[in-house]
């Protein structure tokens, strides 16, 4: 059985990013998906 995750006003999404660049992230403690949320809130 699949478990969901819920969270007010937000939507679970799919981004493909390189093997190299996630683990790089993850090494350093980069909230990938934090990131993009604010660079798209500034997208007009």
């Amino acid at each position: 059985m699949q478990e969901w995750i819920y969270m007010i006003g937000k939507m679970r999404t799919t981004l493909y990013l390189s093997k190299e660049i996630v683990e790089k992230a993850k090494k350093v403690g980069f909230n990938i998906s934090k990131t993009c949320e604010n660079a798209l809130k500034k997208v007009n």
